[in-house]
């Protein structure tokens, strides 16, 4: 019998949806030391599927929830044949205090994208409706029990989109007052608000974490300059550069997605939206 390797210092790649964790989790992934898991909602959420939003705090990182979780990433770490470990998903962006008590070893980097970039990017998503795909290898990752609630999530964002021709009514971390404004604002001012309110708690609950084991970084900077931050990523996460990734990083980081939103979006989508992204945009220096 394999022993499950114990987690030390596992890196948490946080981001909103659309902000650039995809690109991040596969730069990652090229790392030889690096074991890198793609969105393990379902081991998070474990204890929690009936949940109505996805905050986790502290108090629900209770033993054996956080028993479950070193054992099912432990042992993906064991299978690797890796020395650490790595994940993403966009959900713990309301879970960092949760995190932080389960993993109070954790290197959290916090990519964070133009919010008027975020929601244009959420908007391409919510015309299309998910692949069975992926619907059924998230599926196939969940444990039975979870079936009823992720039934629901099915029933809404693939089902009923096909059946009446509308668009998946929301993307992303399900945070309080979401639904309200799905039902209250046009698609474009629901993402704006929903980025807003989804960094405004990840920001705000980072303060737990030790400025040491937590840091930001643009996708802007990443993508213009991405040997330099991704350079500075490894070194915050205590890990060497590997001289090949150099190379993938000039093959696979497309700098004509810092602009598409310029053209995507139209000018009264722009001024309708900004309201909802500010302060949050002039705090994070975009113009």
């Amino acid at each position: 019998m394999v022993a499950i390797a114990v987690l030390e210092k596992p890196i948490i790649l946080l981001g909103f949806h659309r902000s650039g964790t995809t690109l991040l989790g596969r730069v990652f992934s090229k790392h030889p030391e690096i074991a890198y898991l793609a969105e393990p909602r379902h081991v998070w959420m474990h204890s929690f599927p009936f949940r109505r939003y996805d905050i986790l705090t502290t108090a629900d990182a209770q033993p054996n929830v956080v028993k479950r979780i070193h054992r099912e990433f432990g042992r993906f770490l064991s299978d690797s044949g890796s020395t650490r470990f790595a994940e993403k998903t966009p959900s713990n962006m309301v879970r960092l205090p949760f995190i932080f008590e389960a993993m109070p070893d954790c290197k959290v980097i916090h990519i964070i994208r133009d919010g008027r970039a975020s929601t244009f990017s959420t908007l391409e998503v919510l015309k299309r409706s998910p692949s069975a795909r992926m619907i059924k290898r998230r599926a196939t990752a969940v444990p039975w029990w979870h079936y009823p609630s992720y039934f629901l999530k099915v029933w809404r964002n693939l089902v009923v989109p096909k059946l009446t021709g509308r668009p998946i009514p929301y993307w992303g971390p399900r945070v309080p007052g979401l639904r309200d404004r799905v039902q209250a604002l046009p698609p474009d001012e629901m993402c704006a608000w929903q980025w807003q309110e989804t960094l405004q708690i990840a920001r705000r609950d980072a303060s737990v974490i030790p400025a040491s084991q937590y840091r930001e970084w643009l996708y802007e900077d990443l993508v213009q300059d991405p040997e330099r931050v991704v350079r500075e990523m490894f070194t915050f996460v205590e890990l060497d550069f590997p001289g090949e990734i150099s190379e993938w990083l000039f093959d696979h980081i497309n700098k004509d997605s810092l602009n598409k939103w310029r053209h995507g979006l139209s000018p009264d989508a722009i001024s309708r939206i900004t309201p909802h992204l500010e302060p949050l945009l002039s705090e994070l220096g975009y113009d």
